[in-house]
């Protein structure tokens, strides 16, 4: 299969942007710059590191509603990210980093592996498209975890603690060893992976719930499976903005808070009839008791039949 990899780049460089030096190498630039899939300028501040880890965001055209608000978190959480970030897509450019077009969709488990082959590097930071942060990353904590994987002496470091290690790492005191047999040991949450170790593991047929279930097959990995032990040592985000394909509360909560436009109705799966189904669980107590009167189910459930798809 042949797949196209394409990058942005900026079409306007703004009055007085420098390009500097620090001490660690790193190069830092701003640019603005007008996207295809978008009606806005977006003003980035990038940050290539030697060190950071290649960034590969999970994701197909169906979710495309996301990746604005995920481009925003990463712009204003983590800027540095921007330089070293790679999108899969089947046909969609991306709004932000290097695109890699799978083509037809396959499933998450063969679009993830024909897009691996595509990742310059060995340490691969796995995100997926829901995941929006919600407070700054630090940099230079995330290419010391990486840097573990790059010497040999880990090749999984899950940093959202979910589930949590279940001992102490003498490799890192922020860090902690996942246990043989620990469910979800081979969790999606946010990590820096092997990327060999990664394409081992991926059996193409699977769902992200198949592989997460079975983690088993890590066994073999022993005590090189790691986790932080707090939230405020890896990447805090939304867990998760999208849940069996419908934007969950907690999405909602962030856009307010953020202040981000959401496209909320450009879900594939967010139909009219489910928004009536789901609005009719909540307002009869949605699984807690908490149910209301007929007289404001039925304003609402009205409300709700009024909203164009």
């Amino acid at each position: 299969m042949r797949v196209a990899i394409s990058e942005k780049k900026g079409t306007r460089t703004e009055a007085g942007s420098s390009v500097r030096k620090d001490q660690r190498t790193h190069i830092v630039f701003s640019t603005v710059e007008r996207t295809p899939n978008s009606a806005f300028y977006k003003r980035s501040v990038h940050r290539t590191s030697l060190m950071l880890p290649s960034i590969l965001i999970s994701t197909f055209d169906n979710y495309a509603a996301a990746w604005k608000p995920l481009g925003a978190s990463l712009e204003r959480y983590w800027p540095e990210a921007l330089g070293n970030l790679y999108v899969i897509t089947n046909y969609l450019e991306a709004p932000m980093g290097k695109t890699i077009k799978v083509g037809a969709d396959k499933g998450w488990a063969s679009n993830l592996a024909t897009a691996l082959k595509q990742i310059p590097s060995e340490e691969v930071l796995y995100l997926q498209e829901d995941y929006w942060l919600t407070r700054r990353v630090d940099s230079e904590l995330i290419e010391r975890y990486a840097s573990y994987i790059q010497e040999g002496r880990a090749d999984y470091i899950r940093l959202f603690p979910a589930p949590k290690p279940d001992g102490p790492s003498a490799l890192d005191s922020k860090l902690g060893v996942l246990a043989d047999d620990a469910d979800f040991r081979t969790s999606l949450m946010a990590a820096i992976w092997k990327k060999s170790v990664l394409q081992g593991l991926i059996h193409t047929e699977e769902s992200p719930w198949d592989f997460e279930r079975r983690s088993e097959r890590s066994k073999v990995f022993g005590n090189r499976f790691l986790s932080v032990g707090k939230h405020d040592d890896g990447i805090e985000y939304v867990y998760t903005a999208i849940l069996t394909g419908a934007w969950s509360k907690d999405a909602r909560r962030w856009a307010k808070k953020e202040r981000i436009s959401v496209k909320w109705y450009d879900l594939p799966g967010y139909t009219r009839r489910w928004r009536v189904k789901r609005f009719v669980w909540e307002m009869l107590g949605g699984g807690r008791g908490e149910g209301g009167n007929r007289e404001t189910v039925f304003i609402r459930l009205l409300r709700t039949m009024l909203v164009r798809n």
